[in-house]
């Protein structure tokens, strides 16, 4: 993810010093050096999550009981192309899933699902903000005023 920032912000976890902070509250923890901002992404909204499920062709199964291989989980439900099993996102934003070592469903998948889920959440955010946003190519450029 890119930001249109002209400066460096070591101290972005301060409100007032960083405009971008409530992108970061909506996508999970991030650490910013210069212009690039790792996150550790947290699936906390659901909605999102069924939009960025949506985008890569999969389907929303919804909140409720889900059977997996071996045992059933509760939460947020959906599946992905190629995938045996549904995969489950949890209460604490972690996703529960039987891949089988990758014979039932690829982890790179989990890692687009991923991409997907934080540019969109960051997008949206940009946009409650008022601010431009652009992607292309899987990179998402924000631009604030």
């Amino acid at each position: 993810m890119k930001f249109d920032c002209d400066r460096t912000c070591p101290l972005h976890e301060l409100v007032d010093r960083c405009r971008f902070n409530a992108i970061f509250a909506k996508l999970g923890p991030g650490v910013v050096t210069s212009h690039t901002t790792t996150i550790k992404a947290e699936f906390k909204d659901t909605d999102r999550l069924a939009s960025a499920v949506l985008a890569m062709g999969g389907t929303v199964l919804g909140q409720g009981a889900h059977k997996l291989y071996s045992e059933t989980k509760t939460g947020f439900g959906f599946t992905l192309p190629g995938w045996s099993y549904p995969i489950v996102c949890e209460t604490n934003g972690s996703l529960a899933f039987d891949n089988f070592q990758e014979r039932w469903g690829k982890s790179s998948d989990l890692e687009r699902l991923k991409a997907e889920y934080v540019i969109g959440t960051a997008e949206s955010a940009a946009i409650a903000n008022g601010w431009t946003c652009q992607r292309q190519d899987g990179v998402l450029t924000i631009f604030h005023p």
